[in-house]
């Protein structure tokens, strides 16, 4: 997916849509490729697009967003990698804790909650996919996985199993979650693609958010 610019092969996009798929601790790597593809097109080293996100074509540029088809993430501990693995910065590392912050920063809140410094820096790179759809696949027999609550800008759908004591991997032979997931990704226009904006339940991030799922409308029986 990601070419850079130097190697004199091709100037161009070659693809026409790209859906990223990641399941389990696939979806961290799903996570970090988006954030290393914000960063390379805000450095200017990804063929056929400039540092704005835009394709460089001369005639009816696309935005990177365009491009992206969206993000699918189920069984996902995002949450839990973000509780318990992020890095630990003291109050007084204030700078620091900004330039953590804006390093991985593809959809996720504001971690310090509003934490006032003597003075705020500049993000290293602008989010150019923010506006990139997100939907996470989780159920609550499904340990691993959870409702993302430190992320913001994504659909979260708990899938409801009807059966099963462990069912980490039952999304692969759940129908209902391809079915969904071509419908609200591949088949539907770009505006109407599923993204939902969640506000934070908690007051802080001292104890992992509390699941508040937020289904995609028509999403009402129990996945099979």
């Amino acid at each position: 997916m990601i070419e850079p610019e130097s190697d004199g092969v091709r100037e161009s996009w070659p693809y026409d849509r790209v859906l990223l798929v990641g399941h389990s601790l696939g979806s961290q790597v799903a996570f970090d490729a988006l954030n290393r593809l914000n960063q390379l097109v805000a450095q200017g080293e990804i063929k056929g697009f400039r540092q704005d996100g835009l394709s460089s074509a001369s005639l009816a540029p696309r935005s990177i967003t365009d491009v992206m088809a969206g993000l699918v993430t189920f069984g996902s501990p995002l949450d839990k990698v973000a509780f318990f693995l992020r890095d630990q910065v003291e109050d007084e590392q204030w700078v620091r804790r900004q330039m953590l912050a804006g390093f991985h920063a593809f959809k996720q809140r504001d971690w310090a909650l509003g934490a006032e410094y003597p003075f705020e820096l500049e993000p290293p790179y602008p989010r150019l996919l923010e506006d990139l759809p997100w939907m996470n696949y989780f159920d609550r027999r499904d340990f691993v996985s959870g409702c993302l609550d430190y992320y913001h800008k994504l659909t979260n759908v708990d899938c409801a199993f009807e059966s099963g004591h462990f069912t980490h991997a039952q999304y692969w032979s759940s129908t209902n979650v391809y079915r969904e997931i071509i419908q609200e990704m591949l088949h539907a226009p770009i505006a109407a693609r599923a993204v939902r904006t969640q506000a934070p339940v908690a007051s802080d991030f001292s104890m992992p958010f509390l699941p508040s799922p937020t289904p995609i409308a028509a999403h009402s029986a129990a996945m099979q």
